[in-house]
């Protein structure tokens, strides 16, 4: 836990240097590992400069706390339950948000889902590298090995962009379970299907794309890479799930193989929680302005209630709450019930 100590010093100067937050992300794993804890690296948005640390036992998180509590702007929890019951701090459920929010007492405190920033890294990840291909991920073949909570999600938002779907994992009636669930959540537009298969390498054969997610598992063999396309893509999502021969003799099928990299991810997700919480602290609220309600920031508006971007720094104007739920755009303001909150939204010189 020594090397902490540098790792503070050293986001907050450049968070100071640069005039941005500084921040420490604590996630949770169930993979073990020799150690406790491994720490990921320094990463820095416009926003914010910030370490990490992946925890897999809830022992270190009350020390890891001490030092970092106050030192940082934020630190950001793991929300996910990923640490076995006996590794938990109760022996009963471990559970890095609840124990964070009890110890934390100086950092302002932001959640998030480790598990859905990797989903997103590699939805984003994918459209974009087959952006040069009119169908984008349209009408691919697709195979995720290992269907499980990162896999299957990663099926529903693949077949929702058109691609064909073909998922594996060891236990057969769950994956058939998973694949009819899939098939019904998705929506009725949607032609493409996901398909089970229960043999990896029938899965795996003549497949576009191959993602596989089981944790530190390596689960592609040069059977695998033999059976795929040329030109064809593996992502590894699990990190150290490909053999050594099998990595070799995709370079001479000419088969591009990535990681999944959460960087840029990141640099969203850290925007999205910032920008959250500015929202929730100064923008969204009711307020009274001249006798006509003013709402902002996600607040659903009452009828004749108008929706600004901002109640206390009004300058756009959205519309007036229709009472069932929405809000109308445009009024008529030769209306006589409308003059009114026209001369105010003159006054105040909303757009």
């Amino acid at each position: 836990m020594k090397k902490i100590e540098k790792i503070i010093l050293d986001i907050k100067t450049i968070a100071k240097k640069k005039k941005i937050f500084s921040g420490f992300v604590i996630s949770n794993t169930s993979k073990s590992f020799s150690k406790q804890f491994f720490f990921t690296p320094i990463r820095e948005t416009k926003n914010i400069i910030f370490a990490g640390i992946v925890i897999y036992s809830e022992k270190k998180l009350k020390e890891l706390i001490k030092k970092i509590d106050g030192k940082v702007d934020y630190i950001f929890l793991d929300a996910e339950k990923k640490i076995s019951s006996k590794l938990a701090s109760d022996g009963v459920t471990a559970n890095i948000e609840r124990s964070g929010k009890e110890l934390i007492k100086k950092s302002k405190i932001l959640i998030f889902k480790a598990n859905d920033l990797t989903l997103d890294a590699i939805d984003t990840f994918l459209s974009q590298i087959t952006l040069n291909d009119i169908r984008g991920i349209g009408n691919k073949k697709i195979t995720i090995l290992g269907a499980g909570n990162l896999g299957s999600k990663l099926a529903l938002r693949l077949v929702e962009r058109g691609a064909n779907v073909f998922i594996n994992r060891r236990d057969k009636k769950k994956l058939a379970i998973i694949t009819e669930a899939l098939n019904l959540i998705k929506p009725k537009q949607t032609d493409s299907k996901v398909k089970y298969v229960t043999d990896k390498y029938k899965a795996s054969k003549g497949a576009d794309i191959l993602i596989s997610t089981n944790t530190g598992e390596k689960i592609i063999d040069e059977k695998i890479v033999k059976s795929l396309k040329s030109n064809s893509i593996i992502l590894d999502a699990g990190k150290g799930t490909i053999h050594e021969k099998a990595l070799a003799l995709t370079t001479k099928k000419k088969i591009k193989v990535f990681r999944a990299d959460v960087t840029a991810a990141f640099h969203g997700l850290t925007s999205t929680l910032l920008e959250t919480e500015k929202t929730l602290k100064k923008k969204l609220g009711r307020k009274i302005i001249e006798g006509i309600s003013f709402v902002s920031g996600g607040y659903l508006a009452a009828k004749n209630e108008l929706v600004v971007n901002d109640i206390n720094n009004p300058e756009y104007f959205y519309g007036i709450g229709d009472g069932n739920g929405d809000f109308l755009r445009k009024l008529n303001f030769k209306q006589k019930k409308y003059k009114k909150i026209q001369l105010l939204l003159k006054k105040m010189k909303l757009k």
